[in-house]
């Protein structure tokens, strides 16, 4: 899943529509001093929802977009963009 950010900062809402806690990954593609920097997890709780932030820093370099993984990928997660 990827998100595309059209404008920084804008903050994307997870809502997750499963019986279980999941993790929402936002993956990141900067290296410093040749050394990558952490992906970003978040755990969602069943039923509930969470935003967060998808600024420039989190934007895959080769297409503006920022990718978005799930722990949970065959129920219902949901996602949703804020500008």
């Amino acid at each position: 899943m990827a998100i595309l950010v059209p404008q920084s900062p804008s903050s994307a809402g997870v809502t997750n529509g499963t019986g279980g806690s999941i993790n929402i990954t936002i993956i990141t593609h900067q290296t410093v001093d040749g050394l990558a920097v952490a992906d970003r997890v978040q755990a969602v709780a069943a039923s509930a929802s969470r935003t967060f932030r998808a600024t420039a820093a989190y934007q895959n370099p080769e297409d503006g977009y920022v990718d978005v993984t799930s722990s949970d990928t065959t129920s219902s997660v949901d996602y949703e963009l804020y500008i």
